[in-house]
C-alpha cells in the first residue's frame, strides 16, 4: 500500500494505492461517513491484476474539509472525481463506488462516459430525483433548512466512547 496526497482545486485529497501503476486502474469511491480504508481488503486481493486507488472524498478521512458553515454539494463531487483522475494522469479507470460513492459514480460516469472502462456499484441506488415542477418547493425547503442550521444545537457526544457505543448500538460498527 502506498499513501497518496493529491491536490485538486480547493482540496487536498488523501488516498491509498495498491499494485502496479502499469496495470488497469480501479478508482474506488467510498460511502457516506466512510473513507478509503473501506476498500483495503478488496484492494489487497485485486492488486495483482489492477492498480487499485481508493481516495478519501472531500470532507472525509484525511482529505480537506470545508470551513464550518459551508456546504458540500453533491454535484461538486463530479468535478472532484474528474480532477482527481486528471491529477493522477488517468485517462480512463474502472470506477467502483459504494453507497454515496456509487451515487456519485453513476453521475460522473453519466457525464463523462469516455473516461470510464466500467462502472461497478455496491449498494448504489443512484441520486434522488423529483418532478421538475417541484424544483421551486425543493429549493425553498433547502434554503429554509440551511438558514435554521446555525440555530440548532449540536447532538454531538461529550466523549468518544459514547459515540462509538451509539454507532455500535445502531449496528454500524463493532466496538
Amino acid at each position: 500500500m502506498t499513501p497518496l496526497n493529491i491536490t485538486i482545486p480547493g482540496f487536498n485529497i488523501a488516498g491509498k494505492s495498491w499494485g502496479d501503476s502499469n496495470n488497469p486502474p480501479i478508482l474506488a469511491l467510498h460511502g457516506w461517513l466512510d473513507n478509503a480504508n473501506s476498500f483495503e481488503q478488496l484492494a489487497e486481493i485485486l492488486q495483482t491484476q489492477y492498480y487499485f486507488i481508493a481516495i478519501d472524498l472531500p470532507g472525509h478521512g484525511h482529505s480537506s474539509h470545508l470551513p464550518l458553515g459551508c456546504n458540500y454539494h453533491f454535484t461538486d463531487g463530479i468535478f472532484n472525481v474528474i480532477e482527481i483522475m486528471n491529477a493522477l494522469e488517468l485517462e480512463q479507470v474502472h470506477l467502483l463506488g459504494h453507497s454515496m460513492g456509487a451515487c456519485l459514480g453513476s453521475l460522473v460516469a453519466g457525464v463523462s462516459p469516455e473516461r470510464f472502462l466500467s462502472l461497478s456499484l455496491i449498494e448504489g441506488l443512484g441520486p434522488f430525483s423529483h418532478p421538475a415542477d417541484t424544483a421551486c418547493k425543493q429549493l425553498s425547503e433547502y434554503l429554509h433548512n440551511m438558514t435554521r442550521k446555525g440555530t440548532k444545537k449540536s447532538k454531538g457526544y461529550q466523549h468518544f466512547v459514547k459515540a462509538v457505543e451509539a454507532r455500535a448500538a445502531s449496528g454500524y460498527v463493532s466496538q
